[in-house]
């Protein structure tokens, strides 16, 4: 903060005043914390910030097609830019919603911190943000598309109403996201299934965006899914205590540049609800190859999506050997679709979740993670010196792997003793 009050101080000498704009203002006004400041200045800004972020020796660096400059503080992301237009008024007036679209001198911030009082506030954001209202400002939607999914996002966070003339707006605009490049439109849905995402698709669905973006129109009135994998993956009370600390590193892992587990589990619900169905159906998968999954997304996306269908199908309830074929085929995606099969099934899945994470998560899980009692040189030693061939060493590797898990084999030397009569059968 102390770098903040000094690069205020030097901009005063300047002659150049900098305001506080955008989403800083409106969490803090909602009571939300940020470490992300924005600030607009006039011409001149971005070569003032330049200048002094070089004169201090601060982390900082232009994003040119943004004309923005970015600079990393003690515990602050500070984005510098110039005004859109020739002064504040119009730059707060190209920007897409009233709510973000109030400023705050920066040296009144600095001097005690947000006060209403002293908003620079033109177009009515924070009356809309007290009536708990979304309202895009003029033109905003049909400039930038993707506005129309951001405007729902922030309706779920900040639980907001959007007003009849956006509503109407976004539905003329949201055909034109068929045009938006699928990373934003990725970056978006992910965006929102970091938090809490229950009234999401609903809401996209009264915009007109569900079509464009997934392919399909919505076919049930309310996410109910959703809702569900959320409760199940945020109440910690619902699992044993010796599996809660696994589970939730698990759920931490990361899948990809940019999501985790977790966020890919409630994608797949997200698709369950849109399908209306308990297995994700192959044409909705297929309608999303235009969004640019990575590879590990997409094959979690598909592995989560075989899961659940063998979940569903599942008539004989879950053996030993079931238990087994069912991780040797899915693996950590089997545990993800384990715990959206509960939330799709109810409480009535909840035992067999249980179990399965049990057996893939616990220590004491031997089904899903039996104990090496050979390793692959020593296997393949014991096949090339029965001089077979070396594809062999992967078939007894699994059918050793088989056999720990089912309790047939419980120590190196039964271990040993199982492969001699592997190999022997083949002599």
């Amino acid at each position: 903060m102390d770098v903040l009050k000094q690069f205020c101080r030097k901009a005063q000498e300047k002659g150049l005043p900098f305001y506080l704009v955008g989403g800083f203002l409106r969490d803090s006004l909602t009571g939300r914390a940020s470490a992300d400041l924005d600030l607009s200045g006039p011409p001149g800004a971005l070569s003032f910030a330049a200048d002094f972020c070089r004169k201090n020796q601060l982390k900082g660096y232009l994003i040119s097609r943004h004309r923005l400059m970015r600079l990393q503080l003690s515990g602050l992301s500070l984005d510098i830019s110039e005004f859109k237009g020739n002064n504040l008024t119009e730059d707060l007036a190209m920007r897409d919603f009233s709510l973000n679209a109030m400023a705050l001198p920066l040296a009144d911030y600095l001097a005690a911190g947000v006060q209403v009082d002293k908003l620079v506030d033109p177009l009515g954001g924070f009356i809309d943000l007290s009536q708990r209202t979304l309202r895009a400002l003029p033109g905003a939607l049909e400039r930038d598309p993707l506005r129309v999914l951001r405007g729902a996002r922030m309706a779920v966070l900040f639980g907001l109403t959007p007003a009849k003339e956006t509503i109407t707006e976004a539905r003329k605009t949201a055909i034109l996201l068929s045009a938006v490049p699928g990373e934003r439109i990725l970056a978006e849905i992910f965006a929102v299934l970091q938090g809490n995402a229950s009234g999401y698709l609903p809401l996209l669905e009264s915009l007109g965006a569900v079509q464009p973006v997934f392919g399909r129109r919505l076919t049930i009135q309310s996410d109910f899914v959703t809702q569900q994998t959320e409760t199940i993956l945020n109440n910690s009370s619902l699992w044993p205590a010796a599996l809660r600390e696994k589970l939730r590193i698990h759920l931490m892992r990361p899948m990809a540049a940019l999501t985790r587990a977790r966020e890919m589990i409630k994608f797949a619900a997200m698709l369950c609800d849109l399908e209306g169905i308990a297995p994700v159906r192959e044409e909705t998968l297929r309608a999303l190859a235009r969004l640019p999954l990575a590879r590990r997304e997409s094959k979690a996306l598909f592995a989560l999506a075989e899961a659940l269908h063998w979940l569903s199908r599942s008539r004989r309830g879950f053996g030993k050997k079931e238990i087994y074929n069912y991780f040797h085929r899915y693996g950590s995606w089997g545990a993800d679709a384990a715990l959206l099969f509960c939330a799709l099934r109810g409480p009535g899945a909840h035992p067999a979740a249980t179990r399965l994470l049990w057996e893939y998560i616990s220590p004491a899980g031997r089904l899903a993670n039996p104990p090496q009692y050979l390793t692959g040189r020593e296997l393949a030693a014991m096949v090339g010196k029965a001089r077979l061939p070396s594809s062999l060493t992967g078939e007894l590797q699994q059918s050793l792997r088989r056999a720990a898990a089912l309790g047939d084999v419980v120590h190196k030397q039964e271990a040993a003793e199982f492969a001699e009569g592997f190999v022997g059968a083949f002599r």
